[in-house]
This record gives structure tokens, sequence and C-alpha cells, in this order.
């Protein structure tokens, strides 16, 4: 009863304190937005009478208004008397203090940004955060605890997606529009040549592309034989310091260890898939919550208060990413990579990387932990840690940006942890590396979490670092291995095993040149590979995987395999131009619940090729689509889903995208494309335009 009347106490302050607004610009009044009854409840009668379209107050008052109750629901969380409630409650309000603690910083960012495809990416992470939060109570079936809070949990996420349609209305205006066009587009292409995404600065590129013979070029170096500056991946992250890119090389290893990035711009660079492991064990059954359980991935989500001023960011994006540039490097990656950061991503490690840290077990570095060397990073620039060849069993956890962690190798460099939610940890905190720091950069490392399928939940990593990069990476876990929980991120020639759920979150993430590897899950289960979250139709977010590999591991067996299912209403997931093995079902994806999201989510394949790429048999549901326009799948290249907008800027991972037009049928019959005795995998000219 105690509980109850101080639910329903906390409910009734923050129906008292929500209010929302109505203006002019793009979406003039409340019934315009997607919960026009929330909105009217709640509506400011104390706004001029006029608003100024041209500064879209409307638009900033939401922001605002709604920033407001997520500092009020913070409030009245964070007073609340934990000792009400049973351990595994107290993890889930953990979870949701610090998820609420992001939130505010994630409105603060796109209150104060110029940029309305900034703004979006940020509010999809709030509304991610959101669900998160209640994600951790559904985990332990704490469903009663939820039940408390209905206005706290409901009308709140209703303001935000109201904001969140204000945004991308405002965004798709034609005067945004214009203004995109003439700044961004004319003359310059959206991708570098080297196929990073354009975000990937010239540094990030050279960091992803470098060779790792020598080891990489790194701010910290982890080694479990102790010849970096670390012996934990955990520790060279906590070793990064200022606003640049941090790079952190992690030597061949396998790294025991839950890792959390909170900081940004760090970069992990390791010796090779299945050299540099981290791994962990982390999962639902033995009391993570899902998030919790990540072996690599964030688990208190900290706000970073030293971030730039959204102002300062939007004048800076126009003045080194729009002017005459191509959207695109030479060198592939994505142009948000800086050409130091390229460097890295992209030299040999054959004698270590150049780094700022060094990570080692037998002591030869600075730091034997990765968590160290973390906390030893500084200043605002790139900060790069070596992790040598070794298996870090620590959890690390990464606040900082401009972080780069470098490792020996996939499988070389290995950290690794065990938490699950079956052993008591929240899904977010079960993660053996969890990330919040901007501008995050791994390389050949592996990453991992060894619950196993009778635990549950147990994430290898959970990024919420916005323009991350994963780079010649592997995760392994079984549930809930790899969690996209927000922003915007790209991984690049990595592998991914897991059994149900395995890539999941609600991130804008593209996955290009990656394997995918099916594992054996428990007696009497199916395996679905994606779970995308989208709640809100308005979100910019979804799962791309292109030119990819989906095929059985080894343990795998005659169980039935789908290419996902539906977490959350407005779930969208593409895979276009893969190579899917016969263990896909016909039907291809599955349900969640009934019929739960079926003719609301966005499901859709392009071009896919293998045993299992048959469309004939697939579901019939409304939401689900087999693409046949090269011109609606471009929407969902690194070109336009994930480098579009003015955050563009730099570019460093390998990306191939020659198959889309301009824009329509411009050129299509006039121009002159050949390809002539090319060889490789990619070489296949069969399913060309």
């Amino acid at each position: 009863m105690d509980k109850l009347v101080l639910a329903l106490s906390i409910a009734y302050l923050l129906c008292l304190n929500l209010r929302f607004v109505h203006g002019a610009t793009t979406i003039t009044s409340c019934s315009q937005t997607p919960y026009p009854k929330v909105c009217n409840q709640f509506m400011n009668t104390n706004l001029p009478s006029t608003v100024d379209e041209s500064k879209s107050e409307f638009h900033v008052l939401a922001h605002k208004v709604t920033m407001d109750q997520a500092i009020e629901a913070h409030r009245l969380i964070s007073s609340m008397d934990m000792n009400l409630f049973n351990e595994r409650a107290k993890l889930a309000w953990n979870d949701c203090l610090e998820l609420y603690e992001d939130t505010i910083n994630q409105l603060n960012r796109s209150i104060s940004s110029n940029n309305p495809t900034d703004a979006l990416t940020w509010l999809s992470a709030s509304i991610a955060n959101q669900q998160t939060c209640e994600n951790g109570f559904k985990d332990f079936n704490l469903y009663s605890t939820l039940q408390y809070f209905p206005n706290m949990l409901s009308s709140f996420s209703k303001l935000l997606s109201n904001t969140l349609a204000i945004n991308k209305a405002l965004a798709s205006s034609s005067t945004y529009s214009t203004r995109l066009h003439s700044k961004q587009i004319g003359g310059r292409r959206l991708l570098n040549s080297d196929g990073f995404p354009t975000w990937v600065s010239a540094a990030d590129r050279r960091k992803l592309l470098e060779s790792s013979e020598s080891g990489p070029k790194a701010d910290a170096v982890v080694a479990q034989d102790g010849s970096g500056n670390y012996k934990k991946i955990s520790e060279a992250v906590a070793s990064a310091s200022g606003s640049g890119r941090y790079v952190i090389y992690v030597k061949d290893g396998v790294y025991k260890e839950n890792v959390v990035i909170k900081k940004s711009n760090i970069m992990l660079i390791g010796d090779g898939i299945d050299k540099t492991i981290v791994t962990g064990g982390k999962n639902v059954q033995s009391g993570s919550t899902t998030i919790g359980s990540a072996t690599v991935g964030n688990n208190t989500l900290a706000i970073n208060k030293a971030l730039a001023s959204s102002s300062t960011y939007s004048t800076r994006l126009h003045s080194k990413q729009i002017g005459g540039r191509r959207l695109l490097n030479s060198d592939g990656f994505p142009t948000w990579v800086s050409a130091a950061d390229r460097r890295k991503l992209l030299e040999s490690s054959e004698s270590g990387p150049k780094a700022d840290a060094v990570v080692a077990q037998d002591g030869s570095g600075n730091y034997k932990k990765i968590s160290e060397a973390v906390a030893s990073a500084s200043g605002s620039g790139r900060y790069v840690i070596y992790v040598k060849d070794g298996v870090y069993k620590e959890n690390v956890v990464i606040k900082k940006s401009n972080i780069m962690l470098i490792g020996d190798g996939i499988d070389k460099t290995i950290v690794t942890g065990g938490k699950n939610v079956q052993s008591g940890s929240t899904t977010i905190g079960s993660a053996t590396v969890a990330i919040s720091g901007d501008s995050f950069i791994a390389r050949d490392i592996t990453f991992e979490n060894t619950a196993g399928p009778e635990n549950h939940q147990a994430v290898a990593l959970l990024s919420a670092s916005d323009l991350s990069i994963f780079y010649r990476c592997s995760f392994k876990g079984y549930q809930d291995t790899l969690y996209v929980f927000s922003q915007r991120q790209f991984y690049r020639d990595c592998d991914i095993y897991g059994t149900q759920d395995f890539i999941f979150g609600d991130a804008v993430a593209v996955f290009q040149n990656c394997n995918i590897y099916v594992r054996k899950p428990m007696s009497g289960q199916k395996t679905f590979i994606t779970a995308q979250s989208r709640q809100d139709p308005n979100e910019n977010t979804g799962i791309i995987i292109h030119n990819s590999r989906v095929t059985a591991a080894g343990d795998l067996g005659s169980v039935e395999t789908y290419l996902g299912r539906p977490w959350q209403k407005y779930s969208r997931t593409v895979f276009m131009k893969c190579d899917l093995g016969s263990l896909i079902d016909p039907a291809g994806w599955y349900p969640w619940d009934g019929d739960f999201a079926l003719d609301t989510l966005y499901y859709a394949e392009y071009m896919n090729t293998g045993s299992g790429s048959d469309t004939s048999g697939r579901v019939k549901w409304k939401g689900y689509h087999v693409i046949s326009s090269p011109a609606v799948a471009g929407e969902f290249t690194v070109r336009n889903f994930l480098a579009g907008g003015e955050w563009i800027s730099g570019a460093g991972v390998p990306y191939v995208d020659g198959w889309y037009p301009w824009d329509g049928d411009f050129a299509l019959v006039t121009l002159y494309y050949a390809e002539y005795m090319n060889t490789g995998s990619g070489s296949d000219t069969s399913g060309r335009i």
C-alpha cells in the first residue's frame, strides 16, 4: 500500500508539472501531433499570441517543455525510497535514473542544435531510453511495478513523440530542404572514395585502414601480458581525456571484462577477429537486465556535460563538411571519420599502433587493464589505446569522447565478461563493454559475453555512442549479443554471433560486409537475428544489413532461423544484397506476439542471394516489402540512411555503393559504367543494375 501511495503521488506530481505547447511553422495545432489529447491536456496557455516562424519558436518551446518534464521525472525517481523495493527492482530503477539523465542530455543537445537531422537522432535516442527504462522491469517480470507509474511512463513518452514529430516536420520543410541542397549537395558526394561514411574523419579513416602488423598508433595499449599501459580495456577507457579521438589498442588476448564506454571519440583497435576478444557472460536469467548484460556497452549512460554547444557544432559542420567537398572519402569511410582516424584504422599493427596508451597483461604497456587506459585519457582530441594480444576479463565503461581502441586482431585481443540477467544484472548492466561517449572507434577486437543461452539476456557490447565505428571486430554471445542502443553507428567487416535477437536496439545502424553467425539456442527455441525497437514512426532509426553473409555457426543444427522479429511497433530492418544461407526459414520473418506491429513495421529485402533468399514464401504482412527499385533501396545506404544530413564530415571505413542513381533516372541512359575481368566475392555481375 505504501508503494502504491508513493507511486500515485509521483504520478500526480508529474502530471501536475507536464505542459505542452502549440504554435505556427510546420505544425500549427495539437491536432497535427501524434497525441493531440496529451498536447491539449498539457498545453501552455501562457505562450505569446504570435511566434517567429523564422526561428521556429514553436519547435524550440516544444523541446524545452519536454526537457523540463524529463528533469522532473528524473527528480521524482531520484527522490524515491528504494528500500520499498526488492534488489532486482532497485537495479531496474537505477537503470531508469541513468537513462533519464541521458535523455536530459539528448534533449539539451537537440534544443541547442540548428541541425534538425542531428536533433532527430538525439530525440530518437531519448525515446529508446524511455522504452529501455520500462524494459528493465520486464526483464525481471516486475510488471506490477510498471503499473505503479502509468502516467510517468506513458504521458512523457507521448510528449517525446510529439516533439519528434514537430522536429521531423521542420526538417522536411521546404526552407530546410532548400538549405540542405544549397549547402550540402552541390558537387559533393555523400560518400568518400574509400567507402566510409562521410562523418568518419580522415584521421579516423587512417586508423581504421592502417595495417596492424606492427600495432596501431594508440593513445593507450591494453595487453594482458603487461606490455601495454593497461591490462584491462576498462582501465584504458577510463584513462581517456579531452575531446579528441582517443585510440586504445587492445592486443591479442581474451579480455574477460564488462566494458562500459561513456566517453566520446573512443576508438578500440584489436589485433583481429578472434585474436582480440572481449568476452562476458552476463544475462537476464542470472539477474541482469538486457542492457545490463552487455559485455561491452554502457550500464549507466551518464551525461557528457562537456559537449560543445550545438550552434558551434552546426557552424563547424557547415564550414568543414559542406562547401564543395565530397560526402565520402576515397578510402570508403564515412566522411565523419577524420583523416587522422582513418590512418589509425587503416594502418598496419605489426609493430603495434601509435598509441597514447598501451594495455598489456604482461606489463609491457602502460596499463594492464583497458579500464585504466580509458581513465587516463585527457584532452579533447583522439585518444588511442592499443590493447595487446590477450584475454581481458573486465567490464569496461567508456563515457569519454574520442576514444579509439585498437587490438591485435579478432580472437587475439579479447574483452570478455559473463554478466547476465539470470544472475542478477539488468540487460544494460550485463554489457561486457558499454560505450556512451561520442565518436568511439574500435578495430581488431573481440567483444564477448560467455553467459550462454541458458542465462538469457547477456550483452557483449552496448553502444550509445553517436558517430561510432566498429571495424574488423567480433561480437560473440548468445541472446542479445550486440545492443545497438541508440545514435548513429557503422559496422564494417565484423563478425556477429548469437542465438536470439542478437542484433537489437534503436540506433541508426548500418552493417556492411559483415558475417552473421547463428548459434544453437536452448532446446525448443527458435533463433532470430534482429529485433529492432523503433517505437515511433518519426524516428530515423533502423538496422540495415548490406552486402553481408548470414550463415550457421558450427553448432546450430536444424533450428528454425528468422531474419528478425519486431520488438517495437515501428520496427525497421532491411537486408540488401546479402548472402542468405539455407538456415533462413522460407517465411523469413517471425511475429513478436500475435499480430503486434505486423501492419506498422517496415521489413524489406533487396537483391539478396543464396539458398535462403527466395522471397516467394515470405510472410504476407502489410509491413513487409520486397524492394525492386534501386532508388528505394538507395534510401537505406550509408549515403542516405546513415551519412545523410549536416553531420557528414569525414571518411574512413571501406564502403561499397556503386549502384545508386544520382536523382531518379537522371543519366541512367547516357552514362557509361563498365566492369572487366574483376575477381573476388564482390565481382559477380549477375545481380548488378
